[in-house]
């Protein structure tokens, strides 16, 4: 959520098909480890070469102020954990034209950057403290947005469990570096759904163990006989009291949606706040996830709607 997306990343043989082009043995799920699911979500789920998606987003504060941003999301690979993102805000007014570039590179390391049209021709630099830093008034990180690089985290399956009547596979997520005494710090938790593999929930832990944070998934479709999708994304932040919710009103996977030059700062400088969806072709036949009218009209979805889930201990 991002934003989000989380949500993003990729596959090459085809629009709907795994990214290697060499098969992957198939992996026995009652005796995987934590690494082995994380990797299995990642290569079902997470490996579509190019994805284009209109998003409208609400955000809660503590005080009960709500504030609605539309944007564009755009997202290309061209090889594995090769991604390019752009980020690209509508409306309101005061932030039409903001964008968020951001490029993961095949050894892992990430590259963001902002563009604000009040400093024309330029774009802010990112360091790499501000991946977990909540962007642009959200509760959505930019390591949110990207997804994980899972080089950098170790990963330790814990018990299976079951949430509202549904299985689910729990994997505790560490940094990779920790020690045997350091994993007691414990950054996140993910709940994969036994049926899909999809990652369905995630918690945020503080330095002392509180959850801090939780991001579920929400009106699942399924894109393939193996792969799904979510069209809302919540992220909660129980510290901050705020909410961010994030609905996919279209979504489109075709290349020509998504050009090269789109992931450019000379793309965004003479672009930015026009829009307009490059290189678009109206009689081209592309696989959407477009809703119907009566979906559409479901924009001014408040959060209220989303059944809460019950902190667990």
């Amino acid at each position: 959520m991002k934003l989000w997306r989380l949500a993003t990343v990729i596959c090459l043989l085809s629009i709907y098909g795994p990214f290697h082009a060499q098969a992957k043995a198939a992996v026995d799920f009652d005796t995987a480890t934590g690494r082995d699911l994380m990797q299995a979500v990642y290569d079902q789920h997470l490996r579509y070469p190019y994805i284009y998606e209109e998003i409208s987003m609400v955000t809660h504060d503590r005080k009960g102020n709500k504030e609605t941003k539309s944007l564009r999301f755009f997202s290309r690979a061209e090889a594995i954990n090769n991604v390019k993102m752009l980020l690209l805000f509508d409306s309101p007014q005061e932030i039409e034209g903001v964008a968020f570039l951001a490029r993961r590179s095949e050894d892992g390391a990430l590259k963001s950057e902002l563009h604000l049209p009040a400093f024309e021709q330029s774009m802010i630099h990112n360091s790499d403290d501000d991946e977990g830093q909540n962007f642009l008034g959200t509760d959505f990180s930019i390591e949110n947005l990207i997804g994980e690089d899972l080089n950098k985290y170790f990963y330790t399956r814990q018990r299976d469990t079951v949430l509202d009547n549904a299985y689910y596979y729990v994997v505790d997520v560490f940094h990779a570096n920790s020690d045997k005494d350091e994993r007691k710090y414990l950054l996140r938790r993910h709940y994969l759904l036994r049926d899909n593999l999809f990652i369905a929930r995630t918690d945020y832990f503080d330095s002392i163990g509180r959850l801090r944070k939780r991001q579920s998934a929400h009106d699942l479709v399924q894109v393939t006989s193996n792969v799904w999708n979510a069209n809302m994304r919540l992220m909660e932040d129980f510290l901050l009291e705020s909410k961010t919710l994030v609905k996919v009103n279209r979504r489109i996977h075709s290349a020509d949606y998504v050009p090269e030059k789109v992931f450019s700062s000379e793309w965004l400088f003479e672009n930015g706040e026009q829009h307009l969806v490059p290189d678009l072709d109206l009689e081209m036949d592309l696989e959407s996830d477009e809703h119907s009218p009566s979906e559409q009209a479901n924009i001014n979805l408040t959060l209220a709607e989303i059944p809460a889930e019950e902190v667990l201990p």
